[in-house]
């Protein structure tokens, strides 16, 4: 009886060793709190408070890529073409030509309270927390608000399947376009999003309190 008790439980021990081995930490980086991901090539890019690190090896090794780049939150990462894109909370929108060796501010028209990037197409959409959305057609360069059909400004998710785009506020609802954020069209009166997923013909929206809905019918 005893046998079988210490064979019992070496093989839970087992079981639970192969469970949680599945994933492996990294080398890094050890910046706090990672709040966005984006990948180019071979390289992903990874944003925290204050800083941008880069892994060219599967994340064995992690470099820091803030030249030119002010201290603040990077909350979003976003790959337009052949530039890459970071969204902060107080210093708007970064921009880098050369894989985050060097940045340069983009912020012409465009507050600074940078929620989301999304690239769709030529443009590059920014959701904001407090002004509502932006689209640059020059990478930045100039940017334009998109979003006086939409009743709250404050946004909390941007999302584009095929000709649509989805984007919800973080006060509740979530609205669509087919004309690049020309008109919005209100889908849905409650849902707050904090993040969508495109999979094949569905919609996946991540809530507030409520779970994931998924819609199948464009919203």
């Amino acid at each position: 009886m005893k046998k079988n008790f210490y064979l019992i439980v070496c093989f839970l021990v087992f079981i639970t060793t192969n469970c949680f081995s599945q994933w492996q930490k990294t080398s890094g980086p050890s910046g706090g709190n990672i709040n966005c991901f984006t990948i180019y090539d071979s390289n992903i890019f990874v944003g925290s408070l204050g800083n941008i690190y880069k892994s060219s090896n599967n994340g064995v090794t992690w470099n820091l890529v803030t030249n030119g780049f002010s201290y603040d939150k990077v909350t979003s990462l976003a790959i337009s073409g052949t530039f890459l894109f970071a969204g902060t909370s107080q210093n708007g929108v970064n921009r880098s030509t050369n894989n985050g060796i060097n940045w340069i501010s983009v912020n012409n028209g465009i507050t600074n309270n940078i929620s989301c990037l999304l690239s769709s197409g030529s443009y590059l959409f920014a959701g904001t927390l407090g002004a509502g959305i932006f689209r640059t057609s020059n990478n930045g360069d100039n940017w334009i608000n998109k979003s006086i059909e939409i009743p709250d400004i404050y946004i909390s998710a941007i999302i584009s399947n095929g000709s649509s785009l989805y984007t919800s506020s973080s006060h509740g609802g979530i609205f669509r376009s087919t004309n690049n954020g020309d008109n919005w069209t209100t889908v849905n009166n409650n849902l707050i999003v904090n993040s969508f997923l495109i999979s094949g013909s569905n919609i996946y929206a991540g809530t507030n309190n409520h779970g994931v809905f998924r819609s199948s019918n464009n919203g």
